[in-house]
């Protein structure tokens, strides 16, 4: 049965060459800056001139497939000391959950792997699909919910805004028709191979 699964997998990974990773730099100032100094609520006004992130979320939104998708820092010990500061966010902020709903943030439960030497924060996948509320595409919409900026703290996200003090990458890869219905198949043998500090795949 082993082997069976195995070969299953390989040729499942082997669908997924030759891929195209799309990479994204997000400045952790941008998104300190881009909270305070614009209504960032309102998505629809993502790609407004003078817009901080108006060029991330112009390329993400030409984004229109399923993806996969996983968030790194610089570097090994900036990743370490980023999942030190989300769990001091979590412990300052659980207080909020019953008393006040406006102020909590949903963020992920600490990662499978945390003892791991990576870079790797988080993975996540997204289904195609276009939100009639403001037009964003599922990727961006997701980026907007990690980055902090989405009103509901109660959906489960990086919500970065809040507690991360360090810039970090964003990397994408849009799948392809035939893959789509692996993609969680391949958002778990991502996260295999990754080992991200934050976040559990069941």
């Amino acid at each position: 049965m082993s082997d069976i699964l195995k070969n299953a997998t390989n040729q499942l990974l082997l669908n997924l060459k030759p891929i195209n990773v799309k990479t994204f730099t997000i400045k952790i100032e941008d998104i300190k800056k881009a909270m305070i100094t614009e209504n960032t609520w309102l998505a629809e006004g993502r790609k407004k001139d003078g817009r901080v992130m108006k060029e991330l979320f112009i390329a993400l939104d030409k984004i229109t497939k399923d993806c996969l998708y996983w968030y790194e820092a610089e570097n090994e010990e900036t990743a370490k000391q980023m999942v030190k500061d989300l769990n001091e966010f979590k412990e300052s902020n659980k207080k909020y959950r019953k008393r006040n709903k406006e102020k909590y943030r949903s963020v992920p439960a600490y990662g499978k792997y945390p003892d791991t030497n990576t870079k790797v924060l988080y993975v996540g996948t997204v289904k195609e699909r276009v939100r009639k509320k403001d037009g964003l595409t599922t990727i961006a919409s997701r980026t907007f919910q990690h980055l902090g900026f989405y009103e509901k703290g109660s959906t489960g996200a990086l919500h970065l805004w809040y507690w991360a003090k360090h810039s970090v990458k964003l990397n994408v890869i849009e799948l392809t028709e035939q893959n789509e219905e692996y993609r969680n198949v391949f958002e778990k043998l991502l996260a295999i191979e990754l080992k991200p500090l934050i976040g559990v795949h069941r």
